[in-house]
This record gives C-alpha cells, sequence and structure tokens, in this order.
C-alpha cells in the first residue's frame, strides 16, 4: 500500500504545489518541537517544511505503540524523526484554524483593509481521524 500511494498517488509532490492550503501536523522528537507542515510554512522555511506529501502524511500517521517512528529526511538534508501530531495536541485542528486565522489577519494588514469592511470568509476545515464519540441513549 505505502508504495502504492508514493509512487501513483503522490509521486514526490511537495506542499508547496498542493492546489489547496493544507495543514498536517506532526512532532519531531528530534527537535523537539511540533511540525506544521502547509504551504504557508513551505514558503516560510522551505528547507524544513517543504517536504513531499507522502512524508508528512506518514509522518503524521506515526503514532508510537502503534506504527514505527518516521525517519524523513527534509529537503534542507537535515534527518529528523517524525511522529504524529496528536501526540503534542489530541485535536490537532487549532492548528489549521490558527494558521487560517493568521493568514487572514495578513491578507487584511497586506491590502490595508478597513476592519470594518472586510469580507470575512468561512474556515472550511475537514479533520480525518480515528478517535469516535461514545454513543448516548
Amino acid at each position: 500500500m505505502e508504495n502504492y500511494l508514493y509512487k501513483d498517488v503522490y509521486q514526490d509532490v511537495p506542499i508547496s504545489a498542493s492546489l489547496a492550503e493544507i495543514c498536517v501536523v506532526a512532532y519531531s522528537v528530534t527537535k523537539q518541537e511540533a511540525r506544521i507542515y502547509s504551504k504557508y510554512m513551505a514558503k516560510y522555511d522551505p528547507d524544513i517544511y517543504d517536504m513531499n506529501l507522502f512524508d508528512a502524511a506518514s509522518a503524521t500517521s506515526s503514532a508510537p505503540l502503534y506504527w514505527e517512528l518516521k525517519q524523513t529526511k527534509l529537503p534542507g538534508g537535515d534527518s529528523e524523526v517524525l511522529i504524529d501530531g496528536g501526540v503534542i495536541e489530541n485535536n490537532p485542528a487549532i492548528y489549521a484554524e490558527s494558521l487560517a486565522l493568521i493568514r487572514h489577519m495578513q491578507n487584511n494588514i497586506n491590502t490595508n483593509a478597513d476592519p470594518a469592511t472586510v469580507n470575512h470568509r468561512p474556515i472550511r476545515m475537514i479533520s480525518i481521524g480515528t478517535g469516535g464519540s461514545p454513543l448516548v441513549n
């Protein structure tokens, strides 16, 4: 399955080439800090954050105790061990929301828009997880 996804689906596509803004959260065991992979962060620090989509997806899926840790070579040449972003934040979607709000504020600052007339677009978020909620009778 991993070879199929890598060769036939992702084909070394870097995060900066994604068609939509994405937010993939992982944790660097090596650096002991969050890694928030997105188009925004890929522009900010491409040597760390502009990895290919397959590696980012593998990193955020590397839940300790269930899967192997993801040894990843970063675009800048360094290596890091990455694990599931849920280790540092049980609901990593909060990072995506924060990133969307930061981008929205930057767009308003860059256009010198009057805050009273700014068109506030809704945030659309898809959060894919393995958790569930208890059934209520």
